[in-house]
């Protein structure tokens, strides 16, 4: 009897939810701040992503990213590297993104090429433009309580 009770007070509190559904009102909503942030101080958001390697899974990923990004608004940069490329020119590429006033965002898909420095790429990347939240103080600031946070990871 015990368990029944709680299968049916599981059932009552399940909710199935309209992935779909859900994703296109997000997207409405960027879109439309995207246009507000255009007209109010002539400012178009950017992100940029730096993919090194072939990895098909990540390629897929920045390929759908920029197609949302064009979808709302938002200009989208990528840079793909080969995977025997420099760590030197993964840095120069976030320096670069970093001091470009157009790039609000900058995303590095990880893992880079296995002769790199994982840290070192991420640290990096400016705080104020680190939207996957890995910079250390971004890492700092999620772990306390009442961190100010610049960026909230989309991941857990």
């Amino acid at each position: 009897m015990t368990a029944r009770l709680a299968s049916v007070a599981l059932e009552a509190c399940a909710k199935v939810i309209d992935g779909k559904y859900v994703a296109k009102q997000i997207r409405d909503e960027i879109s439309t701040e995207a246009s507000r942030m255009k007209e109010a101080i002539g400012v178009v958001p950017g992100s940029a992503e730096i993919l090194v390697g072939d990895r098909k899974d990540s390629a897929t990923n920045v390929h759908n990213k920029k197609k949302a990004c064009e979808s709302v608004g938002i200009n989208s940069f990528e840079v793909h590297l080969p995977a025997d490329s420099k760590e030197e020119d993964v840095l120069k590429f976030i320096s670069g993104f970093n001091d470009e006033p157009s790039v609000h965002g900058i995303l590095v898909h990880l893992p880079p090429s296995s002769h790199m420095n994982e840290q070192s790429i991420l640290n990096a990347v400016t705080i104020k433009k680190d939207v996957d939240g890995f910079h250390p103080l971004n890492i700092g600031r999620l772990a306390m309580r009442g961190g100010k946070l610049l960026f909230v990871p989309c991941t857990p």
